[in-house]
C-alpha cells in the first residue's frame, strides 16, 4: 500500500472503531479487522518482493536461453 492508501485505511478503522465501541462485540470485531489488515498488509510485502524476484530472474535469463537456443 502507499501512502494514501494506508492512511485511508486508517481513518476508515478508526471510525469503525468509534461506530462499534458501543457495542458488545466490540472487542472479537477489532481483533478480526487487525488481524485481517496485518494479514493482507503482509501478503502484499510477500507478493511484491517475490514478484520483483521473479521478474528480475525471469528478465534476466530469457534472452540469455534464447541467444544460446
Amino acid at each position: 500500500m502507499d501512502h494514501t492508501q494506508r492512511i485511508i485505511a486508517h481513518a476508515v478503522m478508526t471510525a469503525l472503531l468509534l461506530h462499534l465501541s458501543n457495542t458488545p462485540w466490540f472487542y472479537p470485531v477489532t481483533v478480526l479487522l487487525l488481524t485481517l489488515l496485518a494479514g493482507m498488509s503482509v501478503a502484499h510485502t510477500v507478493f511484491t518482493e517475490l514478484g520483483g524476484a521473479h521478474l528480475r530472474t525471469v528478465h534476466m535469463h530469457r534472452p540469455l536461453t534464447f541467444h544460446h537456443v
